[in-house]
């Protein structure tokens, strides 16, 4: 079944996983393009508290190319989103949107293959983190 994305819960507080998270995407490349940190938005804007929640954009600027280079629609799901969160229980969650089903909804069997390409890297990162 395909899922709208792929989580990971680690073993440890949000800084230390946001901390592990943002050197593993170095590691494969992944720039972070911006970053938006929801609890902070929600007090600012709301006047509410919120568990920590950051939402960040990443890209990898030679895969963007191909992807732009074959369709510039592809756009419209660029950049990658991940999200990071704080558990009640002390724990950290991240999720990552699933590249693949944006690429069969393209119907572009080229962009579907960057997609794989693309996951499979990020889903090893995450194992590992």
């Amino acid at each position: 079944m395909d899922r709208p994305y792929y989580s990971r819960v680690l073993p440890c507080g949000f800084e230390e996983g946001l901390a592990k998270l943002r050197a593993g995407l170095a590691s494969e490349g992944l720039t972070v393009v911006s970053e938006h940190d929801m609890a902070a938005r929600f007090a600012d804007k709301l006047g509410v508290s919120f568990p920590k929640y950051m939402v960040l954009s990443v890209c990898n600027v030679k895969v963007a190319h191909r992807v732009l280079t074959i369709d510039r629609h592809a756009g419209v799901m660029m950049p990658c989103t991940v999200v990071v969160f704080a558990n009640a229980e002390g724990t950290t969650e991240m999720a990552i949107a699933n590249p693949l089903l944006v690429a069969k909804a393209l119907a572009i069997p080229e962009l579907e293959k960057i997609a794989d390409e693309v996951l499979s890297k990020v889903l090893l990162m995450i194992e590992h983190l």
